[in-house]
């Protein structure tokens, strides 16, 4: 059987601000065509398929698109395992009636691993849960921690050694790098499980940490489909195809709409790379290492560079140490009366006032009322 393996879609996910969700729907797009292309039998997704226990319309119909696509039009069944940024009973809301459309969503471990049978692949899914959600299916056995939980959950299950046998599992795997922009894994010392937990699976779909990777021999992250970060700027995106009858192991690039780099240098540098790459429609954030970055050095710079989104800048100069950040998103969300507070300030290094940003209020609007009526 030919099996995907993915996780970390984090539909919904914003970018220093700027939505993702096109980006997104073209990764959908390029999935269906590797389900076609690779003749896939089953797809695994191993949690985060949305960003937000309280996901956007955008992102929710996004999620049905695919899961329409893949079970519906291509009759291909999807196991669907809740991650921690997942609103698991949201996620598994209906159940029983998506299984008869081929669509088989795992939110809460309440009845201990269950097993799915796909002829002679066995799934096993186990979603992001808590240590308490384990003691309260064993009573009677102390849990000290979520590794214990752990080995008592895969410790229930009796495999079948004649089939080929797949844990589906979001969490952190002892063994497994680390990228700045894996937010839930800061406390990973925690919640973080030994991988010889799954040593009797075949296989083991693993969803969490965003850098494809192997904690262990046959213990698997697929990573996310795309760079979420600036931090995964040098990161390779793909998907996992399994192949149980060749025992062979695929990794799938991802193409990515736009790729992420970041910018380094004094400002004489900075503005010596922009010029050169002027145009550049990569995700952009500029690091500064003389200057703070104000409003108008933004504004400067996005005329070589359109799709600029952050700039940050430190110096070292006696009480000026340290380090300030500004972001389109943020520049864009302020209203006129505080960009024109923000630029007097970056000016004279004084907050205006109160009469001072009246005035430029009122002769703002009378200057877009003159505009009008041209």
């Amino acid at each position: 059987m030919r099996i995907l393996h993915t996780s970390d879609w984090h539909l919904g996910i914003q970018l220093h601000g700027l939505s993702l969700i096109e980006s997104q729907r073209q990764f959908i797009e390029e999935l269906i065509e590797i389900i076609e292309e690779y003749k896939v039998e089953l797809v695994i997704i191993a949690g985060d398929i949305f960003d937000s226990a309280v996901s956007s319309r955008d992102a929710i119909a996004l999620y049905d698109s695919a899961m329409t696509k893949i079970c519906g039009e291509h009759g291909i069944p999807a196991v669907v395992i809740a991650g921690n940024h997942d609103g698991a009973e949201r996620l598994a809301s209906c159940s029983a009636l998506m299984q008869k459309a081929g669509l088989y969503v795992v939110g809460r471990i309440s009845q201990g691993i269950g097993r799915l049978e796909f002829g002679n692949v066995h799934i096993y899914p186990v979603p992001y849960f808590h240590k308490d959600e384990v003691s309260a299916l064993y009573p009677g056995v102390k849990i000290n921690t979520y590794n214990e939980a752990m080995k008592l959950l895969c410790g229930s299950v009796k495999l079948d050694k004649e089939a080929y046998n797949i844990a589906v599992a979001h969490v952190f795997a002892e063994g497994a790098a680390v990228s700045e922009s894996d937010r839930s894994a800061a406390v990973g010392t925690i919640t973080s499980v030994d991988t010889s937990s799954f040593a009797g699976f075949d296989y083991t779909a693993l969803g969490h940490l965003h850098r494809a990777q192997y904690p262990s021999k046959n213990v698997r992250y697929s990573g996310t489909p795309l760079k979420y970060s600036f931090a995964e700027a040098e990161h390779k995106k793909s998907v996992t195809l399994i192949d149980t009858d060749a025992a062979k192991i695929t990794e799938i690039d991802i193409k990515q709409p736009r790729d992420l780099r970041t910018i380094r240098g004094s400002y004489d540098e900075v503005a010596k790379t922009a010029a050169e790459i002027s145009g550049c429609e990569d995700y952009v954030r500029i690091e500064f290492s003389d200057i703070f970055p104000s409003q108008q050095t933004l504004f400067t710079f996005r005329e070589y560079l359109p799709f600029l989104l952050s700039v940050t800048g430190t110096v070292a100069e006696d009480e000026n140490d340290g380090e300030y950040s500004l972001s389109i998103a943020e520049v864009e969300s302020f209203s006129a009366g505080e960009l024109m507070e923000k630029f007097y300030s970056e000016i004279t290094g004084e907050a205006p006032e109160d009469i001072q940003t009246e005035q430029f209020l009122k002769a703002m609007e009378e200057t877009l009322s003159e505009c009008e009526r041209m």
